[in-house]
């Protein structure tokens, strides 16, 4: 496990980071320091406290918040037919982005929906688990989902959560691309689901009304119910969607009955916890197979190690 970036980063208290940032009315940089520490958020609130924090200098911090696209590598990521366009912050800013996205994500009131990137919660394991014996399932997307969220979406959030209007802005400097946020940036998950938050609590509210689950990892809304499928929930569901200008991708939408397969997050969940494929299940075996015979030596070893860890975490999450 990798150690975690503590709040004050290099410093034990709040007095001894401001005394070494040496300028300015301390009383009121103590005081709003110690203000976001009492609720758990990344003490945000100048560009030299940051540099103060990371032990580097100011100059570099302000070269980050104003050369943004200098400061990540682009490439595609194919998975399927779909290919991504990520964007992958350089060892500078991923400190701060990580840094902020440990924190952030402890603190977010999360939406009992919510099962993706959330702290202590094995997403799509639970995500599955919720809607296993459904009758039905109905799977909804959100079109380009990174891409839509930018900083108007993102500041009122951060307000609420306790960020003064300076500190959500220098938030959004370091953790936005071009009023984007970056798929590849660590901090990039949390604030996706600060986001959506406000949808989320909608959405639960139309299914609480129509006795239907409701569950999302990112993008992927599942929602899954009993007995015959309610006349006119769907529309109401796109109407949240669509009063919230997020955009479905149409071709993922997809409905499905019982007893025909229903699948939630790439798993099966007709019976009682949720099950891998198949295919995928004859896939481990024969990585096994494959490992217990050649080991280290196999091609592509770690990713076949992967693939097991990931069927031997599911059989720990049933019978736990």
């Amino acid at each position: 496990m990798k150690a975690e970036l503590p709040l004050l980063l290099s410093f034990q208290d709040s007095r001894s980071l401001t005394e070494a940032m040496n300028h300015g009315d301390t009383v009121n940089q103590i005081n709003e320091i110690e203000r976001l520490l009492a609720i758990g958020l990344p003490p945000v609130i100048s560009l030299s406290s940051l540099a103060t924090m990371l032990g580097v200098s100011v100059n570099i911090i302000q070269y980050i918040v104003r050369h943004p696209s200098k400061m990540y590598d682009a490439f595609e990521l194919k998975k399927g037919r779909k290919v991504r366009q990520i964007s992958a912050p350089r060892v500078a800013l991923k400190v701060i982005q990580s840094w902020f996205s440990v924190h952030l994500a402890k603190v977010i009131p999360y939406p009992n929906s919510v099962v993706g990137f959330r702290p202590g919660v094995p997403g799509v394991f639970e995500g599955a688990s919720r809607h296993c014996q459904a009758s039905w399932v109905l799977n909804l997307d959100i079109k380009d989902f990174f891409d839509s969220i930018n900083r108007e979406r993102l500041k009122r959030p951060l307000l609420e959560l306790g960020y003064t209007e300076k500190s959500a802005d220098l938030v959004l400097d370091l953790c936005t691309l071009s009023d984007q946020l970056p798929q590849g940036a660590p901090s990039s998950p949390p604030l996706s689901n600060l986001a959506f938050m406000r949808t989320d609590k909608q959405l639960e509210e139309v299914c609480s009304r129509f006795k239907v689950k409701y569950t999302r990892y990112a993008d992927d809304l599942i929602f899954s119910g009993e007995g015959e499928f309610p006349e006119g929930f769907d529309t109401e569901i796109k109407d949240v969607l669509a009063g919230n200008d997020w955009e479905m991708a149409e071709s993922k939408e997809q409905l499905v009955f019982a007893p025909k397969r229903l699948k939630v997050l790439g798993l099966i969940v007709n019976d009682a916890v949720p099950k891998l494929t198949k295919g995928y299940r004859n896939k481990v075996r024969a990585y096994k197979h494959v490992l217990s015979s050649k080991g280290s030596e196999a091609d592509n070893f770690a990713v076949l190690q992967g693939h097991i860890a990931y069927h031997d975490s599911l059989v720990k999450f049933n019978s736990d």
